[in-house]
């Protein structure tokens, strides 16, 4: 087994971090004035909140062996189940894996944020069948809580049909060089589209500094990055377990 080492990931001057893709929608105005339903699929605790979905709609929700049947009310985008509220911890990953069969119309799969203001991910389906995919929350994400939302997905009004065969949320926890902590810049934002550091009046200066980060002796080590450089210049380094050099 090879040797352990550690290293650091430095990030100097200014940079825009541009980790993943998100979706920000101005959230479209909820249905009111009809009853509510409370679905919690059997054998599934009421207390995640992830798993107690309710219906502000007119639609009509089943609970099946096969899953919750859903048949949307004649509309575009309205919400057809929400979650409660889902506590999770920022700037970690946090992901769903889903499995829906689309029967008929459209479906879309979404992350709404704490104060249901915009989504901060989400999918939408018209193709008929089975589909099965993962919704990822954003890195950078600072909400202490989301919603999960499952909509309707049409062009034009319209009813849809489609069965919640499956679905888990997990959280992963972060590795090292994920965890960055603020150095000395004059300002660090984490948004929904990255990490914006605002550097401090310096020439070299670090910005952001990781964890220290495990490394196999004599192995090769890359780094994928994707910034946005919006003024000035940033650089990214790997700095020596003792911090003497580059």
């Amino acid at each position: 087994m090879g040797k352990k080492i550690l290293s650091w990931v430095v990030i100097i001057s200014q940079v825009y971090a541009s980790c993943a893709q998100a979706t920000s929608t101005l959230v479209e105005q909820e249905q009111k004035g009809s009853s509510t339903a409370r679905i919690v699929p059997q054998g599934i605790s009421p207390i995640s909140p992830e798993k107690s979905l309710t219906s502000s709609v007119k639609n009509k929700v089943e609970w099946k062996e096969t899953g919750i049947d859903v048949t949307t009310n004649p509309c575009k985008w309205d919400y057809q189940l929400i979650s409660k509220e889902i506590p999770i911890v920022s700037n970690t990953p946090f992901e769903l894996d889903f499995e829906v069969y689309l029967k008929q119309g459209g479906f879309g799969v979404k992350f709404l944020s704490q104060d249901r203001k915009k989504f901060l991910g989400a999918k939408y389906y018209q193709k008929p069948g089975l589909v099965k995919d993962t919704l990822k929350l954003p890195f950078g994400v600072s909400n202490k809580s989301i919603y999960l939302v499952f909509t309707n997905s049409l062009l034009e009004p319209g009813v849809s049909r489609f069965i919640i065969k499956n679905y888990a949320l997990t959280q992963p926890l972060l590795p090292p060089e994920k965890i960055l902590t603020p150095f000395s810049p004059q300002s660090v934002e984490r948004t929904d589209k990255g990490i914006e550091v605002i550097t401090n009046p310096g020439k070299l200066d670090y910005q952001l500094i990781s964890k220290p980060i495990p490394l196999t002796l004599a192995s090769a080590l890359e780094l994928a990055f994707e910034a946005d450089l919006k003024e000035g210049g940033f650089a990214v380094k790997f700095l020596s377990h003792d911090k003497k050099k580059f």
